[in-house]
C-alpha cells in the first residue's frame, strides 16, 4: 500500500471535467469519466454504485459531492488493481480459489438477470390501473381452514344463518382467529396476497365469497363495509412507487413460473425401497404401541450405521441425497414442514426447495450463463477488488494444509476431548397394572 501512495504522485490520473452528471441523466453509461494511466472509469460503474444510496440528497451539492467520493475510491481502486497486476496477483492460486468458490453466486446474479429482470416491463396504463384500485379500502373478516370441502360445509352453514364470527373462531386456523374472531380491519388493495385481494375487493358490504385457496389454506370471506382510502395521494406523487410496485408484481410472477419450470426440468425420483427400508428399521427398534405415537416424518439418525447412511433416497439429474443426507436436513426444519416419510410427493417438493439453489446454478451453466459478457465482467471485477484488497492490506492469505501426522498428534495430545461417555438406549411403555404388564 505504501508503494502504491508513493505511485500516485507519478501516474497521470485525468477526470474529464463536466461528466459526473450525465450518467443519471442519460444512457450513456460508456461515457469515460475519468482515466487512471491506461485504464478508463465510466459512468456505468459509478452510477453501479451511486443507485444502491437510498437516502435522498438535501441538496444539488450534496449529491455532486457524493458522487466525486464514489469516482476519488474508484481511482485509488484501479491504482491498487494495476498494482496487483504488476505483482502478477492475477496468477495467485489464492485469488483464483476465491474466484472459483464465489462463481455459483454470480451465475446466479446474471440468471436472475435474464430471465426475471430484463422480461419486466411496465406501462403507463398498468401504473393507473395500480392507482384506480387504490381508490377505496373495506373492512374484512375471513375463515382459513385447511381443504375445501371444510369450506364448503361452513359456507353451507352460513347460507342457512350461522354467525360468521363463531365460525371464524370455532373453526378458523388462523392463529388469530380466536382474538380478532377473524376481522382482519380495512384494508388496502395489495396489502394481502393478491388472490385474497381480488376476492374481497370483488364483493359488497354484506356479501360473503366463494371458497378460494391461497398459499395458506382455504378461505372464506366476508366484507362489511367500504370507504374512501385516505391513504391515497395525487397520481404524481405516487407514480414512481407504484411503477415499483407493478415491477414487483411482474417479478414475482416470473419467478413463481421460472421456479416451476425448474421443478419440471428435474423432477426429483424418490427411492422407495430407502424409504420401505427405513420404515422396516422402525419396526424393528420399536415396540408397536409406541411406534403408533410415533411421527411418521422422522427418525433417529443415530439408529444407522455408515452404510445405511449412504443409501440413495433420491435422485434427479446430475444430483442424488443420501438417507443420511436428508435426515439431517430434516431435523433441522420445524416438525409441521417434514413431510411424512410415505409422501413421496411432498417428500420431493421438499428435497427440491432444499437443492433448489444448486439446481438454478446447473440450470444457470446449461443455459451458456458463463459465456455471457455480464457474468464475465462481474467476474472479472470481483478477481480484481480481492487482488486490491490484497495490495491494500500488504498481505496475500496463505492456508497452509494439515497433514495426517499433525491431525493424529492432536488426537493424542488431548484424547480426552474425543471420549463419549457411554450411553444406553432406554424405552418405556407404561400400563395401568402390573398384572397387565406381566401380560405384555
Amino acid at each position: 500500500m505504501r508503494q502504491i501512495q508513493k505511485s500516485i504522485l507519478f501516474l497521470i490520473v485525468l477526470i474529464i471535467p463536466g461528466l459526473l452528471f450525465i450518467g443519471c441523466e442519460t444512457d450513456e453509461d460508456d461515457l469515460v469519466l475519468a482515466e487512471v494511466g491506461p485504464d478508463k472509469i465510466y459512468a456505468a460503474l459509478l452510477n453501479e454504485i451511486f443507485d444502491r444510496e437510498v437516502q435522498p440528497f438535501n441538496s444539488f451539492e450534496e449529491e455532486l459531492e457524493y458522487r466525486r467520493s464514489i469516482l476519488d475510491s474508484l481511482i485509488i481502486q484501479q491504482l491498487l488493481i494495476q498494482e496487483a497486476y504488476r505483482l502478477g496477483l492475477d496468477a495467485s492460486e489464492e485469488v483464483n480459489r476465491l474466484v472459483l468458490a464465489n462463481k455459483g453466486e454470480f451465475l446466479l446474479d446474471v440468471l436472475y438477470l435474464r430471465e426475471i429482470e430484463d422480461k419486466v416491463s411496465v406501462d403507463e396504463k398498468e401504473i393507473r390501473a395500480l392507482y384506480d384500485s387504490l381508490e377505496y379500502k373495506v373492512r374484512a373478516s375471513h375463515i382459513l381452514v385447511e381443504d375445501e370441502e371444510t369450506a364448503l360445509m361452513l359456507l353451507d352453514s352460513l347460507e342457512n344463518g350461522a354467525d360468521f364470527a363463531e365460525l371464524a373462531v370455532t373453526h378458523s386456523i388462523d392463529p388469530s382467529a380466536k382474538q380478532n374472531k377473524g376481522d382482519l380491519g380495512y384494508i388496502v388493495w395489495g396489502r394481502t396476497v393478491m388472490p385474497f385481494s381480488e376476492a374481497i375487493f370483488n364483493l359488497s358490504p354484506g356479501e360473503i365469497s366463494r371458497p378460494f385457496k391461497t398459499d395458506y389454506g382455504w378461505h372464506i370471506a366476508m366484507v362489511y363495509d367500504r370507504i374512501p382510502n385516505d391513504e391515497r395521494k395525487s397520481f404524481e406523487l405516487m407514480k414512481l412507487s407504484l411503477e415499483e410496485t407493478v415491477r414487483n408484481n411482474y417479478r414475482a410472477q416470473l419467478m413463481d413460473s421460472f421456479l416451476t419450470a425448474i421443478e419440471e426440468r428435474f423432477p426429483i425420483t424418490i427411492e422407495e425401497a430407502t424409504i420401505e427400508y427405513l420404515m422396516h428399521k422402525q419396526e424393528t427398534i420399536y415396540p408397536p404401541q409406541l411406534l403408533e405415537s410415533m411421527p411418521k416424518n422422522d427418525f433417529d439418525l443415530r439408529q444407522l450405521d455408515r452404510h445405511e447412511k449412504e443409501l440413495i433416497l433420491a435422485t434427479w439429474e446430475g444430483g442424488q441425497m443420501t438417507l443420511g443426507q436428508y435426515l439431517t436436513m430434516n431435523q433441522q426444519q420445524r416438525p409441521d414442514v417434514r413431510p411424512d416419510f410415505d409422501d413421496y410427493e411432498k417428500m420431493a417438493k421438499f428435497i427440491f426447495h432444499q437443492n433448489v439453489m444448486d439446481l438454478l446454478v446447473a440450470e444457470a451453466r446449461r443455459k451458456g450463463i458463463e459465456d455471457d459478457p455480464e457474468y464475465k465482467r462481474k467476474i472479472k471485477r470481483f478477481k480484481e477488488l480481492t487482488m486490491a484488497d490484497i495490495v491494500e492490506n500488504d498481505s496475500i492469505p496463505i492456508y497452509k494444509p494439515v497433514t495426517e501426522e499433525e491431525i493424529r498428534k492432536y488426537y493424542d495430545d488431548n484424547i480426552e476431548l474425543f471420549k463419549v461417555p457411554a450411553k444406553i438406549h432406554l424405552y418405556e411403555i407404561q400400563l395401568s397394572s402390573k398384572d397387565e404388564a406381566l401380560k405384555y
